[in-house]
């Protein structure tokens, strides 16, 4: 079930919401519903996984609560098992064909959303070990933190500390919250299904040219365009997993900050999915730079390389993953120990556009199906000195008026300096939305919805 179908719309969330407001039981329903929600995309072993994932987690954490011996023992085994899990369902296939070479793996399907609720109790672990705070006693809530619909399948990434005082059953509706929290998802859903589901046709129709029949021209595009709508269908699905924990009185962490004003790599890592990148640095890259504190700035160095490659890997089991992360590694630390000094120097505008470059060729790892496909990519991109004409003509790409149009408003909203400045007067503002959702409803209902991007992840 996605957010931007009209199961979801019409159905699903109407009853979930009208049910919720009417209980004083809340967060039982909420566990139900979320139960639902994700057995209908995971009727089987993965539904199983989840549930004995969340137990495990429940019952071994009290035995990191307490001063102890075997304290630093309970921890590796509690995150040994998360991790071992995730690695055999998530990386099992890419281990034995795309590391050993074997011909063929097993059929392995991972779990609908495991990166996500594994790194969740990860990260609950980890902050009872370091005594930020102590171990959840009921199980409800805890299973309403790891399961609640709005972020199991594709975040935000949300820790346990965020969100712990909001978990104890709440009476009475808090109809600002109500209010903003459909506002958010009208914005999300616009994103997604009027600008990012718009983009993703002539995307895939030019990612599905062969690489020696791409233009430069269509390669820039293909690049540029993906670019767009990976931020507008990623940012879209924040925006609605945000919107529907306002509704429910529960406040997540924002997930994205305007990427594509950041000036290098560091600031745009602290724009773009925060809540994976703030969890990389709080719980991959500081605990590897302690250990290896005594190597100096190779330490760093070795943190920093482990850490990205860490993060190509969780998006996906494959060598463009990992090669995607590592270009960011690599990057971020060549401009760390040299090259920020020089960009500093250079005017603001440049800045900009160096930084949107390098991410958008990035991204084309992110998106083409093979190493070689990517190279063959980014070679068309400086590849000026000859024009070759694709097989098919622009004609038959269907680059019509609306894809341009979209492509425009996209980049007005991705550039613009600051908030989008949506109406003041309440009246005005409600109606902008009203008109919204209507738009969003009528290409939902009439057209195919896609999934987002992230749900693979």
């Amino acid at each position: 079930m996605l957010f931007n179908s009209a199961l979801f719309i019409f159905y699903f969330f109407p009853i979930v919401c009208l049910v919720y407001f009417l209980l004083r039981v809340r967060n039982f329903w909420l566990i139900l519903t979320s139960a639902a929600f994700y057995f209908c995309a995971e009727p089987g072993m993965g539904f199983v996984v989840l549930i004995a994932t969340i137990l495990f987690n429940f019952s071994m954490a009290k035995k990191i609560e307490h001063e102890g011996p075997s304290r630093r023992l309970w921890l590796i085994f509690i995150l040994s098992f998360n991790a071992l899990l995730l690695i055999y369902f998530k990386y099992t296939n890419f281990l034995l064909v795309g590391v050993l070479g074997r011909s063929s793996g097993f059929n392995i399907l991972a779990p609908l959303g495991i990166s996500f609720f594994t790194f969740q109790l990860i990260s609950y672990q980890f902050d009872i070990y370091d005594g930020k705070f102590n171990s959840e006693k009921n199980l409800g809530r805890f299973t309403v933190y790891v399961m609640f619909f709005a972020h199991l399948v594709a975040g935000p990434v949300v820790r346990y500390i965020e969100i712990s005082k909001q978990l104890p059953e709440s009476k009475g509706i808090d109809w600002d919250g109500v209010y903003l929290g459909f506002e958010r998802i009208i914005r999300g859903l616009f994103k997604k299904v009027l600008i990012a589901d718009v983009l993703a046709k002539p995307v895939d129709e030019l990612y599905n040219l062969p690489i020696l029949h791409m233009s430069p021209l269509q390669a820039w595009l293909a690049a540029g365009l993906f670019t767009l709508q990976i931020y507008f269908d990623f940012s879209g699905y924040s925006d609605i997993a945000i919107g529907i924990a306002k509704i429910f009185k529960f406040t997540f962490p924002e997930n994205f900050n305007r990427p594509f004003l950041a000036k290098n790599l560091k600031e745009f890592w602290q724009r773009w999915h925060i809540s994976l990148s703030t969890w990389l640095r709080d719980y991959l890259f500081i605990k590897l730079a302690t250990v290896w504190r005594h190597l100096g700035t190779a330490g760093l160095g070795l943190a920093l390389f482990i850490t990205f490659a860490i993060s190509g890997l969780w998006h996906g089991a494959a060598w463009t993953f990992v090669v995607w992360g590592l270009y960011h590694g690599i990057l971020y630390g060549l401009e760390a120990v040299w090259l920020k000094k020089y960009l500093d120097k250079t005017p603001a505008l440049f800045q900009h556009a160096y930084l949107v470059l390098i991410v958008m060729i990035g991204f084309i790892f992110f998106r083409q199906v093979d190493l070689s496909s990517a190279m063959g990519q980014i070679g068309r991109l400086i590849d000026l000195g000859e024009f070759r004409p694709s097989d098919r003509t622009w004609n038959d790409l269907k680059f019509d008026n609306y894809v341009w149009f979209t492509s425009l408003l996209a980049l007005i909203w991705a550039f613009y300096p600051q908030n989008i400045p949506w109406p003041r007067w309440p009246v005005a503002k409600s109606i902008l939305h009203l008109v919204l959702f209507i738009l969003c409803l009528c290409e939902i209902i009439s057209s195919t919805h896609r999934a987002f991007i992230y749900f693979q992840f």
